[in-house]
């Protein structure tokens, strides 16, 4: 991928983008979900169809076309493109040294996505013998601290955040500090 490329991804999440942590819990009683299911995604909701094109082409992921609401006769269809867990992680991974306004989030999600990884809990198998996505034995502290992760991304896509106060939380011995030189 060409520098030129990466910038303009940066540009393209900085103005229109959005990284964050999302947090699941299933409802189908028949899954028995044990814990709530967190996940880093990167996304761009537009109107133009052009430039979510033009990621889903360089990053593949999620491209869909949601229609316009019937209420609002002047609107028009969104285009969303999305990338999730390791796709995410990989992606801010490229485009960090070009981010300038959400430099921060990316480092947040590629720290959450590598802690994720290294620490998860015992997977428990179905009726078929395969794994049950989801139905991971995880203590309290990994959800403590996945929760952690997800707030401080979510007090920094918030207007006004103040860096000194949005660390509590996270330990400083996490990488997420490593990233940041710390």
């Amino acid at each position: 991928m060409i520098d030129i490329d990466l910038a303009y991804a940066a540009g393209i999440i900085d103005g229109e983008g959005c990284i964050t942590i999302t947090k699941n819990i299933s409802k189908d009683h028949q899954r028995r979900c044990l814990n709530p299911q967190y996940q880093l995604r990167v996304a761009v909701v537009m109107a133009d169809p052009e430039v979510c094109k033009w990621l889903h082409e360089r990053w593949p992921g999620c491209l869909k076309i949601l229609n316009a609401p019937k209420y609002n006769k002047n609107s028009k269809p969104t285009f969303n493109w999305s990338i999730s867990a390791e796709k995410a992680k990989c992606f801010l991974k490229q485009i960090r040294h070009f981010l300038k306004i959400k430099n921060r989030q990316a480092l947040i999600g590629i720290a959450f996505q590598e802690d994720l990884i290294q620490k998860r809990g015992k997977r428990i198998r179905d009726k078929k013998g395969k794994f049950a996505k989801g139905n991971e034995l995880q203590d309290d502290s990994i959800i403590k601290k996945k929760e952690a992760y997800k707030s401080l991304i979510s007090r920094f896509n918030q207007h006004g955040c103040i860096w000194s106060d949005s660390l509590e939380g996270i330990p400083k011995s996490e990488k997420y500090y490593e990233y940041l030189g710390g």
